[in-house]
């Protein structure tokens, strides 16, 4: 089983959301891709928009006193290594495509049983990573005409709304104008 929130977020919210989610304690942003074994840490979810498809979407986050426990492996294929996202107490947040075109769904997820990962995540790691998506869920908010799996922000229904928005594929909004 996993725990997870999807959201449609624009990249200017992503200020608002990491506020929320440091407010859970002493939190760390780890890059997803890291030329060594050791995990690159972020200052920060966001980037600006010409960063956008240059850089990768998805980051981790960990709690500080757990950031030695996060585990990498090595992509021989691609010459970079990765977190080690089911051996690792760390929470996987995809940040949204947006392109001011297209805007994509995102998300925050861990998974917490032995399907998904060699052992059972820490009673402590799953009630850490809950308050994390709860926050998250707070800090954004369910929309008619959106799915109500999908939370969303404010400037994202915005923009949807503006835009006359619509799902063409599962959590992808694309601009009819």
């Amino acid at each position: 089983m996993g725990h997870q929130v999807n959201f449609l977020a624009l990249p200017t919210d992503l200020p608002v959301i990491e506020a929320a989610i440091r407010a859970t304690g002493d939190v760390c942003f780890l890059e997803d891709r890291t030329p060594t074994a050791k995990p690159a840490e972020l200052d920060t979810l966001a980037f600006s928009p010409g960063e956008m498809g240059r850089r990768p979407l998805r980051a981790y986050m960990v709690r500080r006193a757990d950031l030695s426990a996060v585990n990498t492996r090595f992509v021989p294929g691609q010459g970079y290594w990765v977190i080690d996202d089911l051996s690792s107490p760390v929470i996987e947040f995809s940040r949204c495509f947006f392109d001011d075109t297209v805007l994509r769904l995102g998300r925050a997820y861990f998974a917490t049983d032995l399907r998904f990962r060699p052992e059972l995540a820490s009673p402590d790691f799953v009630k850490w990573g809950d308050r994390v998506l709860a926050r998250i869920k707070k800090t954004l908010r369910r929309a008619p005409g959106i799915a109500n799996w999908i939370y969303v922000s404010t400037d994202a229904l915005q923009w949807i709304e503006e835009h006359h928005a619509a799902e063409d594929n599962l959590g992808t909004y694309r601009s009819s104008l």
